[in-house]
C-alpha cells in the first residue's frame, strides 16, 4: 500500500513542479505591479482611497494566498535527491517540537489551543534532517489547529521506540477525519477544510516515506484525529 501511494505521489509531484514554475514568474510580476499601484493610490488624496484601497488589498491577499499554495506545491514536488540535501540526517524530536511550537505560538494563543508535550519523553534522536522533521510537525500541528473551531489540546507523545525505529503520535481534540476520506487523506488535493489545498498531509507523507518511515491515521481513536508517524531511529 505504501509503495503504491509513494509511486502515485511521485508522479503527481512532477506534475505539480511543472505547474508551479509556469505560474510563479508571472505571479511575481503581478504582485510587484499591484504593490506599486497601491502605493500611488494611497498618496493620491483625490482618489477614493477606501474603496480602491480595499480592492488592492484583496488582490494582494489573494496573490499571497496563491503564492503560499505554489510554495506548498514545490515542497511536495521536490525530487528525492533534493529532499536529503547536505543537511545532517539527525534531529531530536523534543527539540524540534519546541521550535515548531515557538513558531506557532501566536496562532495557538489566538485560537486558545495548547500543545502538550514532554521534552524529556521526546528526547529521542531520529534519522531525518531537522528542517524536514520541523516541516512534519508544522504541517501536522497546523492541520489539527485548523480542524478545531476554538480551544482544545494537541498532544505529541512517543508510542514506542527501538534501536531500529521510533513511533510518535500527534493527536487533537477536533472532530476527527471524515470516514469518506480516511483512505485518501494523505493523497494530494484531498481536504475536509473549505479552501484547503490538501497538500499539508501529502507533504508529511512524502517526507516520512523518503526517509524510510511511514505515517498513518488511527481509525480506532475516537477523541479527535490521531496520526501515527514512524521514522528510523538515529544510531547512538
Amino acid at each position: 500500500k505504501q509503495v503504491r501511494r509513494s509511486d502515485r505521489l511521485a508522479a503527481l509531484g512532477k506534475l505539480s513542479a511543472g505547474l508551479a514554475h509556469e505560474i510563479r514568474n508571472p505571479l511575481g510580476s503581478i504582485k510587484t505591479s499591484v504593490e506599486i499601484l497601491s502605493d500611488r493610490v494611497k498618496r493620491d488624496e483625490t482618489s477614493k482611497e477606501s474603496e480602491t484601497g480595499e480592492l488592492y488589498d484583496v488582490i494582494l491577499e489573494e496573490t499571497e494566498r496563491l503564492n503560499r499554495t505554489l510554495t506548498a506545491f514545490l515542497d511536495f514536488a521536490r525530487s528525492e535527491r533534493d529532499l536529503g540535501g547536505a543537511e545532517p540526517r539527525r534531529a531530536n524530536i523534543g527539540g524540534t517540537v519546541g521550535k515548531t511550537v515557538g513558531l506557532l505560538r501566536a496562532q495557538l494563543s489566538h485560537r486558545g489551543v495548547d500543545v502538550k508535550w514532554d521534552p524529556y519523553e521526546l528526547a529521542i534522536d531520529v534519522e531525518i534532517a531537522e528542517s524536514h522533521l520541523k516541516q512534519i510537525f508544522l504541517n501536522l500541528i497546523l492541520n489539527s489547529l485548523e480542524a478545531m473551531e476554538s480551544s482544545g489540546n494537541i498532544r505529541v507523545q512517543i508510542q514506542c521506540q527501538s534501536r531500529k525505529e521510533s513511533t510518535f503520535l500527534v493527536e487533537d481534540d477536533g472532530p476527527g477525519v471524515p470516514s469518506e476520506i480516511v483512505d485518501s487523506i494523505f493523497d494530494p488535493f484531498v481536504s475536509s477544510k473549505v479552501g484547503g489545498t490538501g497538500l499539508g498531509l501529502a507533504v508529511v507523507a512524502r517526507l516520512a516515506y523518503s526517509y524510510g518511515g511511514s505515517i498513518d491515521i488511527d481509525t480506532d481513536y475516537s477523541g479527535g484525529a490521531r496520526f501515527v508517524i514512524t521514522l528510523p531511529s538515529a544510531s547512538p
